[in-house]
C-alpha cells in the first residue's frame, strides 16, 4: 500500500515570501555599492563590511532559491511531500532525490514548532544518523508540515502506525 502526502498551494504566501526576500536583497546590494563608494570610512572597516553584507546576500540567495524551488517542486510541478509505504517513507528533499528511509530505522518522529512553520523529521535508531544535516537545523529529512493536505496529528498518526 503507498500513501502519497502532496503539499496545498499557497501562492500568496510564497508571493509575500519572495517579495521580502527580494526587497532585502535591492536594500542590501544598495549598501554593498554605498560601502564599496564610501570615502569616509575606514579601508578595513569598509572592506569587512562589504564581506559581512555580500555574505548576508548570498545567504539570502540561497534562501530564495531554495524555497522557490520547493514550492515549484511540490505545488506546481505536484510531487509528492511525502510518499508512505509498508516499508518505506519517501522525504521530499530539495537539493536532489527523495530521501527514502526504512520504517526498521526510524525510533519515533520529532515534531518542533517555531513562528514560521511546523516540521517534522525521523530520529533514528542508530544516534549518528541524527546528525546529519545540511546546516543547523536543516536536516536532509526534514518534513515541513504547514501546508500538507492532512493535518499534523493526522500525518503523525500515519507514522505512528508504521512504527509500532
Amino acid at each position: 500500500m503507498e500513501k502519497k502526502i502532496y503539499e496545498k498551494k499557497h501562492p500568496k504566501m510564497m508571493l509575500f515570501m519572495a517579495s521580502v526576500l527580494l526587497v532585502l536583497i535591492i536594500a542590501l546590494v544598495a549598501l554593498d555599492v554605498i560601502i564599496i563608494n564610501a570615502d569616509y570610512m575606514p579601508g578595513f572597516w569598509g572592506i569587512l563590511l562589504f564581506i559581512a553584507n555580500s555574505l548576508t546576500i548570498f545567504t539570502m540567495l540561497f534562501t530564495f532559491w531554495l524555497r522557490t524551488k520547493r514550492y515549484h517542486d511540490l505545488c506546481i510541478k505536484g510531487k509528492p511531500a511525502v510518499v508512505i509505504t509498508d516499508n518505506t517513507v519517501e522525504i521530499y528533499n530539495p537539493f536532489g532525490e527523495k530521501t527514502v528511509i526504512p520504517w526498521d530505522e526510524i525510533e519515533v518522529f520529532e515534531a518542533f514548532h517555531s513562528w514560521d512553520w511546523s516540521t517534522c523529521r525521523p530520529l533514528y535508531k542508530d544516534g549518528q544518523k541524527n546528525k546529519h544535516r545540511y546546516f543547523k537545523k536543516a536536516y536532509i529529512d526534514l518534513i515541513r508540515m504547514n501546508y500538507l493536505d492532512i493535518s499534523e496529528k493526522e500525518l503523525l498518526d500515519e507514522f505512528r502506525k508504521h512504527l509500532y
